[in-house]
């Protein structure tokens, strides 16, 4: 099973297309979790959306970070694999879960592994992460970041040791289309204190590499 994780605020008709999007294109059962604050003035319009679509996978608690939601949500589901997602994402690729079960099995020694899917510009930004490497780390969203950063970082330690797989899926992330929505700006209030962190956790990434690496069986 693979677990996407998606905090959300002011989005709800976003979640409507992806919640049908992942219905559509997944082959086997999958899990989609939300995180919806309770001071988001639409938090009782996502409530009655997921009851309209008899979505359970949610979850309504207090305000925190972006990256603090994705943590929580990833020690709350039961995937196998768990992957990044923002409420701006697109899911286009039939069967994209059944490519991305068996791009994992290259590495079923150890099951330590993070993998990439496309966007409509070659990036990866809906990283994701096997439940050994959400395990071992103890965080799925590296805690020193709020909402920026925290993608890259994992996409570089997969990369540093060795096990970041591309799978040919694409999700679509057309981000600049909600740069100045509500939700946008109050993300980019954060970018200074995440550029902060990301130039200062060198420290804590090579630790992370080495915890990593020594669990490794090659």
């Amino acid at each position: 099973m693979i677990s996407l994780i998606c905090p959300t605020r002011g989005r709800v008709e976003n979640v409507r297309r992806m919640i049908n999007d992942f219905r559509n294109t997944q082959i086997n059962q999958n899990e989609l979790w939300f995180y919806i604050q309770d001071d988001d003035p639409a938090k009782d319009d996502y409530v009655n959306l997921f009851k309209q679509l008899k979505h359970n996978e949610y979850m309504v608690d207090r305000f925190t970070f972006t990256g603090h939601m994705w943590t929580i949500l990833a020690g709350k589901c039961k995937g196998d694999i768990i992957m990044l997602m923002g409420d701006d994402a697109g899911i286009v690729t039939k069967g994209w879960d059944t490519k991305m079960e068996e791009a994992a099995k290259q590495y079923n020694k150890d099951n330590i592994f993070f993998m990439g899917v496309k966007d409509e510009r070659g990036r990866h930004p809906f990283p994701a992460m096997s439940r050994t490497v959400f395990n071992l780390l103890g965080f799925f969203y590296a805690p020193q970041f709020l909402h920026r950063y925290g993608d890259f970082y994992l996409v570089k330690l997969g990369q540093t040791i060795g096990r970041f797989i591309v799978v040919d899926v694409l999700f679509k992330h057309p981000k600049g289309d909600y740069a100045e929505d509500t939700t946008g700006k109050k993300s980019r209030q954060w970018t200074w204190f995440d550029k902060h962190s990301w130039e200062k956790s060198d420290r804590y990434f090579k630790a992370d590499v080495e915890l990593l690496r020594s669990n490794l069986k090659e």
